[in-house]
């Protein structure tokens, strides 16, 4: 008798799923652009500054710089020789950019040379507004138009 209470339990609380006989109707609208960003992971590809005195920055390895936007809104990157968590999100203004925010991520703090740029990138991600989805390039412009960086999609 036990094993049947567990079974219709389990039978209860399935979710139900299936094929619709019905198409979706039309007035839905198509998920937001913020739907297109979660689950996706990324690689520098560079940072271009507003100033001339700084100009563009151009990882020398940039597969040790990615960037997963978790769905949830989780962050996770790889910063050269160091890892970093946090939590974005994004409102959505076309199906190409929109506003998006970050939590200034936690990061571990090991020295990984002169010429990395995870020191820079951590401390300006709570300083990007909006982005920028052309393809498979994501653009994160910083507030007062200081900087660019630009990111190139990694496909599992």
């Amino acid at each position: 008798m036990r094993t049947f209470h567990l079974l219709a339990a389990a039978v209860i609380f399935m979710p139900i799923t299936g094929c619709a006989t019905e198409p979706a109707p039309p007035h839905e609208a198509a998920p937001p652009a913020s739907a297109s960003l979660a689950g996706t992971k990324w690689e520098l590809v560079q940072f271009q500054s507003m100033d001339d005195a700084i100009g563009t920055i151009k990882p020398t390895n940039p597969s040790v710089y990615t960037m997963e936007l978790l769905p949830g809104g989780q962050l996770a990157m790889q910063l050269d020789c160091n890892r970093a968590t946090g939590r974005w999100e994004s409102q959505p203004a076309s199906p190409e950019d929109g506003h998006i925010s970050f939590i200034a991520p936690a990061m571990t703090r090991a020295f990984c040379g002169e010429k990395s740029m995870d020191t820079r990138i951590a401390r300006d991600l709570e300083f990007v507004t909006t982005y920028r989805l052309i393809g498979d390039t994501l653009n994160l412009a910083l507030k007062m138009d200081s900087g660019i960086y630009t990111w190139r999609r990694i496909h599992h």
